[in-house]
């Protein structure tokens, strides 16, 4: 049952989730870190991070209860609303993913030794780019109709976790 991106279902089987993720980037000259800040890397985008430059304004921090301000539970729309027909709607948002995660990487490329402040600020820009291309790739999921109904015990839980975190529909 354990998996890297692992999510949450019914029962003592798949009680919780992946929260977040991190790939290192170790070399001679640079280390570049990609972390999602959001839950299930199969929705979540990777950006560039570099230890010294620290991490960029992702809001308050998230809490078992739904907050719109924090960058997690943003993202943790997009990815519930992909659960609700996972194979029919995680193959549009993962095309962009990938596209946009590949413009990440050629900028990270043509970073090179710059300042710590260059770094910085191009973390803030992908975080900034990742979130509204999220946003905008919710509202598109949510448009698309729902055509593989998980099984009824995965409802009932992903309804009940909606329920616990307050999180509005």
């Amino acid at each position: 049952g354990a998996e890297v991106c692992m999510h949450a279902s019914f029962g003592p089987i798949r009680n919780s989730q992946t929260i977040g993720s991190m790939v290192a980037h170790l070399d001679q000259e640079q280390h570049t870190h990609w972390l999602t800040g959001t839950a299930a890397p199969c929705t979540s985008v990777f950006k560039p991070l570099w230890v010294d430059g620290g991490l960029p304004d992702l809001g308050p921090s998230p809490t078992g209860s739904y907050n719109a301000a924090t960058l997690w539970w943003r993202h943790e729309n997009l990815h519930r609303e992909i659960l609700r027909d996972y194979p029919s709607r995680i193959s549009d948002v993962k095309l962009k993913r990938d596209d946009l995660e590949k413009i990440f990487r050629s900028r990270v490329a043509d970073i090179g030794q710059q300042s710590i402040d260059s770094r910085k600020k191009l973390t803030q820009t992908c975080f900034q780019e990742a979130d509204t291309a999220e946003s905008d790739w919710l509202a598109a999921v949510r448009a698309m109709p729902i055509e593989n109904f998980r099984p009824l015990l995965d409802r009932i839980a992903w309804r009940g976790f909606d329920q616990q975190a307050d999180r509005p529909r």
